[in-house]
């Protein structure tokens, strides 16, 4: 891993709904860091994930994917 990317490592897990699984499914589809996120579509992502695991995942990784998009494409999160 080049050392840009191990600064940005763990940035993921500041999206509410990513823990340390879910960072890595954003990994394994070459998302780093949150930035990596903006003008993503999460459909494509999704399918990304799945083709790379070789099998269809939950459609809750998807819906994962849609909050950490725009969260990432937003400057204000609500707190609560």
């Amino acid at each position: 891993m080049l050392q840009k990317e191990k600064n940005r490592t763990g940035d993921l897990q500041k999206i509410p709904g990513v823990g340390a699984n879910m960072e890595q499914y954003l990994q394994n589809i070459g998302i780093h860091c949150i930035a990596d996120l903006k003008g993503k579509d999460p459909e494509e992502l999704y399918h990304l994930d799945c083709l790379k695991k070789g099998f269809q995942e939950d459609r809750c990784v998807l819906y994962v994917f849609r909050c950490a998009v725009y969260f990432a494409e937003h400057e204000q999160h609500e707190n609560g």
